[in-house]
Protein backbone atom coordinates (compact mmCIF):
# COMPACT_ATOMS: atom_id res chain seq x y z
CA UNK A 1 0.00 0.00 0.00
CA UNK A 2 0.76 3.67 -0.18
CA UNK A 3 -0.68 6.17 1.96
CA UNK A 4 -2.61 8.96 0.37
CA UNK A 5 -0.04 11.51 1.92
CA UNK A 6 0.05 13.32 -1.84
CA UNK A 7 -3.65 12.02 -3.16
CA UNK A 8 -5.61 14.56 -4.81
CA UNK A 9 -7.00 15.32 -8.54
CA UNK A 10 -4.25 16.83 -10.38
CA UNK A 11 -5.19 15.79 -13.85
CA UNK A 12 -7.57 14.02 -15.69
CA UNK A 13 -7.50 11.17 -17.31
CA UNK A 14 -10.35 8.91 -16.68
CA UNK A 15 -14.08 10.16 -16.81
CA UNK A 16 -13.92 9.96 -12.97
CA UNK A 17 -11.49 12.44 -12.33
CA UNK A 18 -12.56 16.28 -12.40
CA UNK A 19 -10.34 19.12 -11.22
CA UNK A 20 -12.91 20.98 -9.83
CA UNK A 21 -14.54 18.43 -7.55
CA UNK A 22 -11.12 17.53 -4.92
CA UNK A 23 -11.29 14.53 -2.29
CA UNK A 24 -11.64 15.50 0.70
CA UNK A 25 -7.94 14.97 2.37
CA UNK A 26 -9.24 13.69 5.98
CA UNK A 27 -12.02 11.86 4.48
CA UNK A 28 -9.38 10.06 2.19
CA UNK A 29 -6.85 9.43 5.08
CA UNK A 30 -9.27 7.74 6.96
CA UNK A 31 -10.87 5.79 3.99
CA UNK A 32 -7.14 4.14 3.49
CA UNK A 33 -6.29 3.52 6.70
CA UNK A 34 -9.41 1.82 7.95
CA UNK A 35 -8.62 -0.54 4.90
CA UNK A 36 -5.37 -0.55 6.52
CA UNK A 37 -6.86 -1.96 9.66
CA UNK A 38 -9.09 -3.97 8.00
CA UNK A 39 -5.63 -5.70 6.62
CA UNK A 40 -3.87 -6.28 9.61
CA UNK A 41 -7.06 -7.89 11.11
CA UNK A 42 -7.56 -10.53 8.52
CA UNK A 43 -4.07 -11.14 9.32
CA UNK A 44 -2.44 -9.68 5.84
CA UNK A 45 1.00 -8.49 6.24
CA UNK A 46 1.48 -5.14 4.86
CA UNK A 47 4.36 -3.79 3.27
CA UNK A 48 4.32 0.55 2.24
CA UNK A 49 5.85 2.35 -0.08
CA UNK A 50 7.03 5.99 0.10
CA UNK A 51 4.37 8.56 -1.47
CA UNK A 52 6.28 10.72 -3.79
CA UNK A 53 6.34 14.38 -3.77
CA UNK A 54 3.83 15.13 -7.42
CA UNK A 55 3.02 12.08 -7.72
CA UNK A 56 -0.51 12.05 -6.49
CA UNK A 57 -1.44 8.73 -8.04
CA UNK A 58 0.70 6.59 -6.54
CA UNK A 59 -1.96 5.91 -4.11
CA UNK A 60 -3.10 2.82 -6.65
CA UNK A 61 -0.21 1.12 -6.21
CA UNK A 62 -2.48 -2.10 -8.08
CA UNK A 63 -1.09 0.06 -11.10
CA UNK A 64 2.12 -0.46 -10.29
CA UNK A 65 3.35 -3.78 -12.23
CA UNK A 66 2.54 -7.35 -11.51
CA UNK A 67 4.57 -9.16 -9.39
CA UNK A 68 5.09 -13.42 -10.05
CA UNK A 69 7.60 -16.01 -8.20
CA UNK A 70 10.16 -13.20 -7.89
CA UNK A 71 9.65 -11.03 -10.56
CA UNK A 72 7.73 -8.01 -10.88
CA UNK A 73 6.56 -7.04 -14.57
CA UNK A 74 6.87 -3.08 -14.36
CA UNK A 75 4.02 -0.97 -15.96
CA UNK A 76 4.23 0.78 -19.16
CA UNK A 77 1.80 3.49 -18.41
CA UNK A 78 -0.20 4.82 -21.13
CA UNK A 79 -0.51 8.51 -20.10
CA UNK A 80 2.65 10.62 -19.36
CA UNK A 81 1.00 12.00 -16.06
CA UNK A 82 1.71 8.68 -14.25
CA UNK A 83 4.65 7.48 -16.21
CA UNK A 84 7.46 8.56 -13.50
CA UNK A 85 6.07 6.11 -10.45
CA UNK A 86 7.32 3.67 -11.87
CA UNK A 87 11.29 4.89 -11.04
CA UNK A 88 9.98 4.28 -7.22
CA UNK A 89 8.16 1.18 -7.83
CA UNK A 90 11.31 -0.51 -9.60
CA UNK A 91 13.23 0.85 -6.17
CA UNK A 92 11.23 -0.34 -3.87
CA UNK A 93 10.47 -4.23 -5.85
CA UNK A 94 14.73 -3.88 -6.09
CA UNK A 95 14.98 -3.60 -2.43
CA UNK A 96 12.94 -6.48 -1.72
CA UNK A 97 15.27 -8.93 -4.10
CA UNK A 98 12.52 -8.64 -7.19
CA UNK A 99 13.94 -9.43 -10.76
CA UNK A 100 12.44 -6.55 -13.06
CA UNK A 101 10.73 -7.23 -16.25
CA UNK A 102 10.70 -3.66 -18.14
CA UNK A 103 7.84 -4.39 -21.48
CA UNK A 104 9.09 -2.24 -24.54
CA UNK A 105 7.60 1.04 -24.58
CA UNK A 106 4.90 0.84 -27.26
CA UNK A 107 3.63 -1.86 -24.74
CA UNK A 108 1.27 -0.45 -22.74
CA UNK A 109 0.52 -2.34 -19.09
CA UNK A 110 -0.81 -1.22 -16.11
CA UNK A 111 -0.24 -3.93 -13.75
CA UNK A 112 -2.48 -6.12 -11.46
CA UNK A 113 -5.16 -3.94 -12.00
CA UNK A 114 -5.70 -5.67 -15.98
CA UNK A 115 -4.73 -8.93 -14.68
CA UNK A 116 -7.07 -11.50 -12.84
CA UNK A 117 -5.88 -15.02 -11.77
CA UNK A 118 -8.96 -17.62 -11.98
CA UNK A 119 -8.34 -21.32 -10.47
CA UNK A 120 -8.01 -22.44 -13.95
CA UNK A 121 -6.72 -19.17 -15.88
CA UNK A 122 -5.44 -15.83 -15.98
CA UNK A 123 -8.01 -13.21 -17.67
CA UNK A 124 -5.98 -10.09 -19.23
CA UNK A 125 -8.40 -6.90 -19.79
CA UNK A 126 -6.86 -4.86 -22.61
CA UNK A 127 -7.45 -1.84 -24.97
CA UNK A 128 -8.43 1.23 -22.87
CA UNK A 129 -5.03 1.02 -20.45
CA UNK A 130 -3.07 -1.52 -21.65
CA UNK A 131 -1.87 -3.28 -24.89
CA UNK A 132 -3.31 -6.58 -26.45
CA UNK A 133 0.41 -7.10 -27.44
CA UNK A 134 1.04 -7.22 -23.94
CA UNK A 135 -0.43 -10.72 -24.03
CA UNK A 136 2.68 -12.14 -25.73
CA UNK A 137 4.95 -10.63 -22.54
CA UNK A 138 2.70 -12.12 -20.19
CA UNK A 139 2.50 -15.70 -21.26
CA UNK A 140 6.25 -16.11 -21.58
CA UNK A 141 6.55 -14.56 -17.73
CA UNK A 142 3.73 -16.18 -16.09
CA UNK A 143 5.27 -19.97 -16.77
CA UNK A 144 2.39 -21.29 -18.67
CA UNK A 145 0.60 -22.68 -15.61
CA UNK A 146 -2.62 -21.19 -16.71
CA UNK A 147 -3.76 -20.06 -20.14
CA UNK A 148 -4.36 -15.94 -20.19
CA UNK A 149 -7.47 -15.08 -21.87
CA UNK A 150 -7.82 -11.54 -23.01
CA UNK A 151 -11.00 -9.65 -22.84
CA UNK A 152 -11.14 -6.18 -24.32
CA UNK A 153 -12.52 -3.11 -22.67
CA UNK A 154 -14.98 -1.05 -24.12
CA UNK A 155 -16.09 1.86 -21.63
CA UNK A 156 -13.97 4.43 -20.67
CA UNK A 157 -15.25 4.27 -17.27
CA UNK A 158 -14.46 1.01 -16.64
CA UNK A 159 -10.21 1.21 -18.35
CA UNK A 160 -8.76 -1.61 -15.60
CA UNK A 161 -10.22 -5.10 -15.44
CA UNK A 162 -10.45 -4.51 -11.88
CA UNK A 163 -13.13 -2.23 -12.00
CA UNK A 164 -15.69 -4.05 -13.58
CA UNK A 165 -15.03 -7.87 -13.10
CA UNK A 166 -13.99 -9.48 -9.33
CA UNK A 167 -13.02 -13.06 -8.90
CA UNK A 168 -13.72 -14.51 -5.84
CA UNK A 169 -11.73 -17.53 -4.90
CA UNK A 170 -13.16 -19.56 -1.89
CA UNK A 171 -16.79 -19.86 -3.70
CA UNK A 172 -15.26 -20.07 -7.55
CA UNK A 173 -17.37 -16.83 -8.65
CA UNK A 174 -16.76 -13.78 -10.68
CA UNK A 175 -19.01 -10.12 -10.04
CA UNK A 176 -19.35 -9.04 -13.09
CA UNK A 177 -20.20 -5.73 -15.40
CA UNK A 178 -21.28 -6.99 -19.04
CA UNK A 179 -21.19 -3.93 -20.81
CA UNK A 180 -17.91 -2.77 -19.59
CA UNK A 181 -17.11 -5.86 -22.42
CA UNK A 182 -17.20 -6.15 -26.33
CA UNK A 183 -19.89 -9.09 -27.47
CA UNK A 184 -16.45 -11.52 -28.64
CA UNK A 185 -15.35 -10.95 -24.58
CA UNK A 186 -18.79 -11.23 -23.01
CA UNK A 187 -19.14 -14.45 -25.14
CA UNK A 188 -15.76 -15.59 -23.43
CA UNK A 189 -16.88 -14.76 -20.26
CA UNK A 190 -20.09 -16.85 -19.58
CA UNK A 191 -18.22 -20.30 -20.99
CA UNK A 192 -15.59 -19.82 -17.69
CA UNK A 193 -15.60 -22.27 -15.40
CA UNK A 194 -16.67 -20.14 -12.79
CA UNK A 195 -20.14 -18.78 -10.90
CA UNK A 196 -21.16 -15.74 -12.31
CA UNK A 197 -22.97 -12.82 -11.31
CA UNK A 198 -23.80 -10.29 -13.53
CA UNK A 199 -24.17 -6.73 -11.98
CA UNK A 200 -26.14 -3.68 -13.39
CA UNK A 201 -24.51 -0.62 -14.95
CA UNK A 202 -25.82 1.38 -11.41
CA UNK A 203 -24.37 -1.41 -9.27
CA UNK A 204 -20.74 -1.03 -11.45
CA UNK A 205 -20.67 2.57 -11.27
CA UNK A 206 -20.36 2.29 -7.41
CA UNK A 207 -17.17 0.23 -7.92
CA UNK A 208 -18.95 -2.85 -6.88
CA UNK A 209 -16.42 -5.22 -8.66
CA UNK A 210 -13.57 -3.00 -7.09
CA UNK A 211 -13.11 -5.07 -4.17
CA UNK A 212 -11.04 -7.89 -2.77
CA UNK A 213 -11.18 -11.16 -1.60
CA UNK A 214 -8.98 -13.36 1.27
CA UNK A 215 -9.67 -16.50 2.45
CA UNK A 216 -13.67 -16.92 3.63
CA UNK A 217 -13.58 -12.44 3.98
CA UNK A 218 -14.72 -10.14 0.74
CA UNK A 219 -14.18 -6.41 1.19
CA UNK A 220 -16.28 -4.49 -1.10
CA UNK A 221 -16.24 -0.64 -2.16
CA UNK A 222 -19.73 0.62 -0.40
CA UNK A 223 -22.42 -1.14 0.44
CA UNK A 224 -24.47 -3.28 -2.12
CA UNK A 225 -27.44 -5.19 -0.03
CA UNK A 226 -27.86 -7.85 -3.03
CA UNK A 227 -24.36 -8.84 -3.41
CA UNK A 228 -24.19 -8.62 0.34
CA UNK A 229 -26.96 -10.78 0.89
CA UNK A 230 -25.38 -13.89 -1.44
CA UNK A 231 -22.01 -13.91 -0.32
CA UNK A 232 -22.95 -13.90 3.50
CA UNK A 233 -25.67 -17.18 2.50
CA UNK A 234 -22.89 -18.63 0.90
CA UNK A 235 -21.03 -18.37 4.22
CA UNK A 236 -18.51 -15.46 3.50
CA UNK A 237 -17.90 -12.63 6.10
CA UNK A 238 -18.20 -9.45 3.78
CA UNK A 239 -17.16 -6.02 5.25
CA UNK A 240 -18.17 -2.59 3.44
CA UNK A 241 -16.23 -0.28 2.69
CA UNK A 242 -16.82 3.67 2.01
CA UNK A 243 -14.70 4.53 -1.20
CA UNK A 244 -15.91 7.87 -1.87
CA UNK A 245 -12.92 10.01 -2.03
CA UNK A 246 -10.85 7.68 -3.72
CA UNK A 247 -13.65 7.18 -6.37
CA UNK A 248 -13.10 10.66 -7.53
CA UNK A 249 -10.08 9.91 -8.75
CA UNK A 250 -11.37 6.28 -10.61
CA UNK A 251 -10.08 4.05 -7.34
CA UNK A 252 -11.61 1.92 -4.98
CA UNK A 253 -10.26 -0.86 -2.57
CA UNK A 254 -8.20 -3.03 -5.00
CA UNK A 255 -6.75 -0.19 -6.45
CA UNK A 256 -5.25 0.99 -3.56
CA UNK A 257 -3.96 -2.57 -2.70
CA UNK A 258 -0.64 -4.60 -4.60
CA UNK A 259 -1.21 -8.13 -3.90
CA UNK A 260 2.32 -9.61 -3.63
CA UNK A 261 1.92 -13.14 -2.25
Amino acid sequence: MCPPTEFQVSFEINPWMNIEKQPSKQKAWQQWHKLFEIYQGLGIKISLIKPEKGLPDMVFVANAGLPINKKFILSNFRYKERREETIYYKKWFESQKFEIITLPKNVYFEGQAEIVELSDAFIFGFDKRGSESAIIFLKKYLGGKKPIIPLKLVDDRFYHLDLCLMYIEAINTIIYFPGAFDEKSQKIIEKLNVFKIKISENEAKKFLCNGLSYKNSVILSGKNPRITAFLKNKGLEVINLDISEFKKSGGGVKCVSLLID
